[in-house]
């Protein structure tokens, strides 16, 4: 979390939030800012910002969240595709296990040793063999439930869509890694459109696209990178107008730069007089 002076002549803070807890309860306000420049402004948050820099009614602070991973790239996907008017869109995520704090991570890591030393297994996070193994649901004692998992996922980019844009399809499969998310995508538009096209329009939205001679990015060539990675985006072989997108990010990386850039816009911006 950061915490920055707000400019104002009463006390105040702004909160970038990555606990998740102030967004779930609904108290702060979620925000990518990269995505500014393709959609239109978002309904309450011109009114949070002014209240943050001690504009009329400004309450004592104003908390702002990060989105996580998974909303960060659903949101991009319909953002930079929404020029094109796709008549469908829909996405692949394939969270890793660290997406359940440190303690997904350290049971996926029992659960291979275990495996491999052929010991029975922990399941306490995903009631189920997540190591070596792709899950379409977590066992009946897996808390959060897979369902509550996708459509968490599936409401905050909606939310944060706000109608702005039409939110793409979602579904989940979890993968046995323990960071990177990678996600393949597949939009369907009216006309077949030009590849070079749609590989600019995420361009502009601060994403990393591959070189045609460059391998596709994986969860391990992302570590450490900022940026969502794309490889060349691909027509599909028997749809004429569809097209194949594939991509990774590093899960922890998004959210927190997407965080930073947060408090950078907050700082960047002139006080309201």
């Amino acid at each position: 979390m950061y915490f920055l002076p707000a400019r104002s002549r009463t006390p105040q803070a702004i909160a970038p939030q990555l606990s998740g807890a102030l967004a779930a309860s609904g108290e702060s306000t979620s925000w990518i800012p990269l995505l500014d420049t393709a959609l239109l402004p978002r309904p309450g948050l011109n009114a949070a910002k002014a209240s943050a820099n001690g504009g009329a009614g400004a309450r004592k602070s104003v908390a702002y969240s990060s989105p996580g991973s998974g909303v960060i790239i659903g949101c991009t996907l319909a953002a930079a595709l929404t020029k094109f008017s796709p008549q469908r869109a829909v996405l692949l995520l394939f969270p890793p296990v660290s997406e359940r704090d440190q303690a997904g991570v350290d049971e996926l890591e029992a659960q291979t040793t275990n495996l491999l030393s052929f010991r029975p297994i922990v399941q306490t996070i995903f009631d189920a063999q997540v190591a070596f193994n792709l899950l379409a649901g977590y066992g009946s004692e897996g808390k959060p439930t897979f369902a509550e998992v996708r459509n968490s996922i599936a409401k905050d980019v909606s939310e944060y869509l706000a109608g702005r844009v039409e939110p793409p399809a979602i579904q989940l499969v979890q993968a046995p890694v323990f960071y990177g998310y990678a996600f393949t995508a597949y939009a369907e538009f009216a006309a077949p459109q030009p590849i070079e096209q749609l590989q600019t329009a995420f361009s502009n939205l601060g994403v990393k696209v591959d070189a045609p001679e460059d391998p596709a990015p994986t969860n391990v060539t992302v570590a450490g990178e900022s940026e969502i990675h794309l490889a060349r985006i691909e027509p599909d072989p028997n749809v004429t107008a569809g097209a194949w997108i594939w991509g990774v990010a590093d899960n922890l990386r998004l959210a927190v730069v997407n965080a930073v850039r947060i408090a950078e816009e907050l700082v960047a911006e002139p006080p309201v007089q």
